[in-house]
C-alpha cells in the first residue's frame, strides 16, 4: 500500500500544480478571470488632460457708460471672440443695450433706472454690429454706434 500512497500524492501534487498554473495564467480580465481592479480594463478610457487650446477663453470685458443720449465704450476695437459688456446707466432716465449683428440675434441688457448696472454678454464674428439703446426714441436722440469686428 505503501506504492499506492505515494503514486497518489504524485498524481494530487501534479493535479495540485496544473492548477495552479491555470488560475496563475487566467489572462488579462477580460475573459471572466479575477480581476481586482472592480472594472473591466477594457472600456476604461483615461481621462483626458485639457490642452492650453482646449481651455475657454474668458469673455473681453467692455465697459459701456450711457448717459445723456450717449453710448461711450472703453474700447474701440474688437476682434471676434466672446464679449461682456459691463452696461453703466449714468444718465437720468432708463437705459438698457442692445446689440444687433452677425450671429448675434439683439442681445439685451436690462433695462437700467438711473444709477443702475447690467450687463449683456455676446460672441461678436468679423462684421458690423448696431449697439442701441432701445428705451422709447432714445436712439434716434443719438444713442447708436456701430463697431467694426476684424
Amino acid at each position: 500500500m505503501k506504492h499506492f500512497d505515494r503514486k497518489m500524492w504524485a498524481i494530487a501534487s501534479v493535479l495540485v500544480g496544473l492548477m495552479l498554473l491555470v488560475v496563475s495564467c487566467g489572462g488579462d480580465g477580460d475573459d471572466g478571470g479575477y480581476s481586482d481592479s472592480g472594472s473591466d480594463k477594457s472600456t476604461e478610457s483615461p481621462t483626458p488632460t485639457p490642452s492650453p487650446s482646449d481651455e475657454a477663453t474668458p469673455a473681453t470685458e467692455v465697459t459701456v457708460v450711457e448717459e445723456n443720449y450717449t453710448i461711450t465704450l472703453s474700447q474701440d476695437t474688437f476682434s471676434p471672440g466672446d464679449y461682456t459688456f459691463k452696461v453703466a446707466n449714468q444718465g437720468d432716465s432708463p437705459h438698457n443695450l442692445i446689440i444687433d449683428g452677425p450671429g448675434v440675434d439683439a442681445a439685451s441688457s436690462p433695462t437700467l433706472q438711473p444709477g443702475e448696472s447690467g450687463e449683456v454678454s455676446a460672441t461678436l464674428q468679423t462684421g458690423s454690429y448696431e449697439l442701441i439703446c432701445g428705451i422709447g426714441n432714445h436712439e434716434e436722440m443719438g444713442m447708436a454706434l456701430t463697431i467694426q469686428v476684424a
